[in-house]
């Protein structure tokens, strides 16, 4: 067991390990293995002077321990119950005003430049990933694993079951860990494809640019599984994947210890220990899985960036932390992953920070303008033409011997672009004086710079309808005057 389990605050991890890096040596697992080993005999030497303690003690630690564990992410979740729901909201809400800002200003701006929220990381082809991560596991199998199953044989031999089980796990983690490698290529294989669906549908416009925002939030969720867990080697997606399987690891672990405990007690001749050991190999299994602080170190197979310093995996309760352990040269404490309800926390928010609502901006105040121009409906301006018709009627006596060459279509008389209908005068509005001060019609007598003169005189006007014409044009009914 861990012996040491008072934890840091949970603090700059990267910059200590920034430190560390030109500080401390990397142990190859056999190494670490024999170190791990000797702290092991001074764990043992403490267990069999506490063996002698009530069963009851030791079952009242392991749910004070739980329920330390429980309230530390009740207060993590409390603070926000539901990180990736309420990101989502927003991202919606932020949407649907985008949506109304582009139909308040047609020539707004959204970013359809095909670049995610969240970078991607390089990494090689899936194909290539997974002949890489193969032949690491080969190596791993045939050069790293061997020593260590000799290891867990020697300390079975000397009925160290607890380090010989430790042992065994880290074969095991050390043949498939190399298996997250793969990780960063398989979120990539996904991610590119879908980033380019998204560009494509994002050319469309600003409109499609904003309805496929959905799904430039995929991958940006991917990308950021890719990303390193804050500021260290280690990837949140391996971040998670290790705190997930930590039960995994504290099960068999707790039981080799709590075997252990057997074993020792009954080195020091006294049945009580023995019965006590027994009663409480329970306790230190279910204080295991829930609580974590047993297990090989695993420093040597996940890349912390704090070299020297052990790192263990978690119970089902336990969080990423910083624990002081004297055991530990130099640093004095080791790292704890978390366990998968931490994990799952960290997770959702990882996620809720991926989700980005679209980039909106206001477009140039020219293109702006120009799109304003040319979305308006044009304004009339043009200066109304009324038109005025008289409609006479022909006098009873009317003179046959009027000429009738210019007769046309029925009666009709066109000349000079004027037209006289069976006493009726239209004027086009290509004939009209604009330069008159004046239009009058006198319908009785004598009309002067005017248009329409019936039943008398016109002078310098166009029409006279049953009389004489001066100067103008035609003459209805009547006579021509030249």
């Amino acid at each position: 067991m861990h012996t040491a389990v008072r934890p840091f605050t949970s603090v700059g991890v990267s910059l200590v390990g920034a430190t560390a890096i030109a500080m401390a040596p990397v142990l190859s697992p056999t190494v670490a293995a024999q170190l791990h080993s000797a702290q092991t005999q001074i764990e043992h030497a403490a267990v069999q002077l506490a063996a002698a303690a009530s069963p009851q003690s030791v079952y009242n630690d392991v749910y004070q321990a739980a329920l330390t564990n429980i309230q530390g992410i009740l207060t993590t979740q409390l603070a926000n119950p539901t990180p990736i729901l309420t990101a989502a909201l927003k991202t919606q809400i932020a949407a649907l005003q985008s949506l109304l800002k582009v139909a308040a200003a047609p020539g707004t701006l959204v970013d359809a430049t095909g670049h995610p929220g969240v970078p991607f990381t390089d990494a090689p082809g899936l194909v290539t990933a997974l002949g890489t991560a193969a032949q690491q596991v080969f190596t791993n199998v045939t050069t790293l694993v061997p020593p260590l199953l000799q290891s867990a044989l020697d300390n079975l031999l000397q009925g160290n079951v607890e380090e010989a089980n430790n042992q065994v796990l880290l074969a095991t983690m050390t043949a498939i860990i190399p298996l997250t490698d793969v990780l960063p290529s398989l979120v990539n294989s996904i991610a590119h494809p879908l980033q380019d669906v998204v560009s494509a549908m994002s050319a469309f416009g600003p409109v499609a640019a904003i309805m496929v925002n959905p799904l430039q939030n995929v991958v940006n969720v991917l990308n950021t599984l890719n990303q390193p867990y804050s500021g260290l080697p280690v990837s949140n997606a391996t971040f998670v994947v290790g705190g997930l399987i930590g039960p995994l690891i504290e099960a068999p672990a707790a039981l080799g210890a709590g075997v252990q405990h057997i074993i020792d007690a009954a080195g020091t001749g006294d049945l009580g220990n023995v019965v006590n050991a027994m009663l409480t190999l329970p306790a230190t299994v279910i204080g295991g899985i829930l609580n974590g602080g047993y297990g090989p170190d695993l420093s040597s197979v996940i890349d912390s960036g704090i070299p020297g310093v052990p790192l263990y995996a978690n119970g089902l309760l336990g969080s990423f932390n910083l624990v002081t352990d004297p055991n530990v040269p130099t640093w004095g404490f080791h790292v704890t992953l978390p366990g998968p309800v931490s994990a799952l926390q960290t997770l959702g928010n990882l996620i809720a920070g991926a989700l980005k609502a679209p980039k909106v901006a206001a477009a140039p105040a020219a293109l702006a303008a120009g799109a304003t121009a040319a979305n308006a409906v044009p304004e009339l301006t043009a200066k109304s033409l009324t038109v005025q018709t008289a409609t006479v009627d022909a006098p009873a006596a009317a003179d046959s011997s009027a000429p009738s060459a210019d007769s046309k279509d029925g009666g009709k008389h066109r000349r000079h672009g004027s037209w006289t209908t069976h006493g009726q005068s239209a004027t086009p509005a290509a004939s009209r004086h604009d330069a008159a001060p004046s239009a009058q019609s006198d319908n009785s007598g004598h009309g002067k710079d005017g248009n329409h003169a019936n039943g008398g005189h016109a002078k310098g006007g166009n029409h006279a309808n049953g009389g004489h014409a001066k100067g103008g044009n035609h003459a209805g009914h009547g006579r021509h005057s030249k």
